[in-house]
């Protein structure tokens, strides 16, 4: 190919701005830290009284995992003992048990937007429309004090008002116009009416209430763990668990009790469909259809694993595993209980939340 004297003079001029461009470009990925577009969340508490705890994403279409998604996308640490994360929108709730906040995000990019700070040993976010419920214990290891719940406008972020309730409140289930709150230091659930933001009424339950869902008949489903307790490094007292079902409205009739011999279910969850039910109980993972008369006789899966998570999208069963000294796994399987694949998490990885 020929070129005259003077484009072969304009060439190099004409070639600078694309050159700046591409050397801008190159520097702007080196220094920009992007979150990966995850789907799947782990939440890994960390190391008791070291603010090591992290979330970890995972996508998946794609596999793709990365392993403290907070950290990446903001240059800290997200704080000690990550409990859970609620999804609001494109927000996610962090409660961060011991170092006393709720982290919120933007996602997918992860970058923190707000911090709710100063709350009680927070423990579950539950949401109703623009309003939040962040049940919190209070009081010291040996000596609980009755627990509570704050109200909170997720428009500003701020704390509207709080609402005492029973020991040790766990994962609260909004149902209708009302709260349910398990209390898991007793045998009670509050139930607070939505309105006017007051217990409108204390059920009396099996031993160590922990968490519950709604199934697609309406009908609310409770999970007690029983409660163990202690006098002087000896066991004093064993009350056993039971799973519960009852009607969502006043009166909250008892329709049917399933008792446990020992201890009791816990991490109660729900099918897409609400039509089954899954729970944790003896190390393992247990399912049974909401038409059932009796508790499962097999578990679905038997293996060592902190926590587990239905996914909402396709009933894929995610298990988090490891210790609190060091990273663990998750590992994905699929709704028929089929090993999928796993990745590394963070430290003690415990629960998980989904988008």
């Amino acid at each position: 190919m020929h070129f005259s004297p003077l484009a072969s003079r304009l060439r190099p001029l004409l070639t600078l701005p694309l050159a700046a461009a591409l050397l801008s470009s190159c520097g702007k990925d080196e220094t920009e830290k992007k979150t990966l577009d995850a789907n799947v969340y782990v939440l890994n508490q960390g190391q008791y009284g070291t603010p090591n705890g992290s979330v970890s994403g995972y996508r998946r279409d794609t596999k793709e995992s990365e392993k403290d998604q907070f950290e990446r996308a903001n240059g800290r640490t997200v704080g000690d003992v990550v409990q859970s994360m609620t999804v609001v929108g494109d927000k996610g709730y962090v409660v961060v048990n011991n170092s006393s906040k709720v982290e919120v995000v933007a996602l997918p990019k992860f970058n923190a937007v707000a911090t709710i700070s100063g709350r009680s040993q927070p423990r579950y976010l539950a949401v109703n429309g623009s309003t939040g419920y962040l049940t919190e214990w209070q009081g010291p290891f040996t000596g609980y004090l009755p627990g509570r719940v704050s109200v909170i406008d997720l428009a500003t972020n701020t704390v509207a008002s709080t609402v005492t309730v029973g020991r040790n409140p766990e994962k609260a289930l909004v149902a209708g116009t009302k709260l349910f709150v398990p209390n898991s230091d007793e045998n009670t659930v509050s139930v607070v009416d939505l309105a006017t933001k007051q217990v409108e009424a204390t059920l009396t339950v099996a031993a160590g209430p922990n968490s519950l869902v709604q199934d697609a008949s309406g009908n609310v489903w409770l999970a007690c763990g029983g409660i163990t307790r202690y006098s002087g490094g000896v066991v004093s007292s064993r009350e056993p668990g039971a799973l519960i079902r009852f009607s969502a409205t006043t009166p909250y009739t008892s329709q049917a009790t399933w008792a446990f011999a020992s201890g009791g279910p816990s991490n109660l969850q729900a099918s897409s469909d609400r039509t089954a039910l899954y729970y944790s109980y003896g190390g393992a993972v247990y399912r049974m259809a909401t038409t059932a008369t009796a508790l499962p006789t097999a578990p679905v899966l038997r293996r060592s694993f902190n926590g587990f998570g239905i996914d909402p999208t396709n009933n894929e069963l995610y298990i988090a595993t490891g210790s609190f000294s060091a990273d663990g796994r998750a590992v994905r399987y699929s709704s028929t209980f089929a090993p999928v694949d796993s990745f590394a998490v963070g430290i003690g990885a415990s629960a998980f939340s989904f988008r």
